[in-house]
């Protein structure tokens, strides 16, 4: 079975899929970014980066990108501001 019918049938069953994986990877990457230890923010961005595979699988990859690029600003505007 390809993988488009079993996104297909994974919607039918859950509609509300298309909400949950945005959600859960912007509460990811918010984690990862407050992490205190670098095993916890790498372990993290694994995760972070399984569900950003799930959203590209549902057809939300523009939405995880944005999500993505919004964390990856808010992290360097500290640092530009130190510079």
């Amino acid at each position: 079975m390809s993988a488009l019918r079993w996104t297909d049938l994974a919607l039918q069953t859950a509609p509300g899929l298309p909400e949950f994986f945005p959600g859960r990877l912007a509460s990811l990457l918010a984690r990862q970014a407050a992490a205190a230890s670098p095993a916890e923010r790498t372990a993290l961005a694994w995760a972070a980066f399984s569900v950003y595979l799930d959203c590209r699988d549902l057809g939300l990859e523009r939405e995880a990108r944005q999500l993505i690029g919004a964390r990856q600003a808010q992290t360097a505007a500290p640092e530009r501001a130190a510079a």
